[in-house]
């Protein structure tokens, strides 16, 4: 194969593997590692959420002898004011009509001890899902809950939340969020025109160098 040819080839070979589609897409993903490296009760400054409702502590892991799922930090849903709380997430993710979503939260029970949790919701508030846990007995481990769903009636900008409805300071012990659509795929851009034509002039200057040879 002369070097036109092969050339020729290249480029070929580079455009198909510019248009390959990747894996199902994450969205979103948060361990709260990010966070201060220590405790703060009823605390409001988390990086990737917001505190719409009651509160919630920011729990170092062993502290009053709480564990986190896999890293050092994690959330009591409910804090230390009396007043379960709701969270949502800072940035809004858009939502398209008919793709499948997959919602994953790991949380365990309040690892006090003696009481069990009542009313632990996570969703997305574009009415895409959402999955409500009853009764979390308190010596729960850790497992990752969630969903799967999608809308073949709605397109729009949606938020993660979790919330509690329980209000006696000891909470759901909650760690890795994750979002992901699970049908979508990147779109990944073909080669530029600037690269293409610059791979015509290449060639071109390559035909002439051979044709004067």
């Amino acid at each position: 194969m002369n070097t036109l040819a092969r050339l020729v080839a290249a480029c070929g070979l580079a455009a198909l593997c510019t248009s390959q589609a990747a894996n199902a897409l994450v969205l979103f993903t948060d361990d709260f590692e990010l966070e201060p490296n220590s405790s703060i009760l009823d605390y409001d400054g988390l990086a990737n959420w917001d505190v719409i409702s009651g509160s919630v502590d920011l729990i170092r892991d062993g502290d009053f002898g709480l564990s986190c799922n896999a890293g050092t930090r994690c959330v009591d849903i409910d804090g230390s004011a009396s007043q379960g709380g709701r969270m949502e997430t800072k940035a809004s993710f858009n939502i398209i009509q008919g793709e499948t979503y997959r919602l994953r939260v790991t949380f365990s029970g309040n690892q006090r001890g003696g009481v069990d949790e009542d009313h632990f919701t996570m969703g997305l508030t574009a009415l895409l899902g959402s999955v409500q846990y009853g009764t979390i007995p308190f010596d729960a481990p850790f497992f990752a809950g969630g969903f799967d769903g999608s809308n073949e009636n709605f397109s729009g900008p949606a938020k993660i939340f979790v919330e509690t409805d329980s209000a006696d300071n000891i909470g759901v012990i909650f760690d890795n969020v994750i979002l992901e659509c699970l049908t979508c795929r990147e779109v990944v851009s073909e080669p530029s025109t600037p690269l293409l034509i610059g791979v015509g002039l290449l060639a071109i200057g390559f035909t002439r160098r051979m044709a004067g040879s």
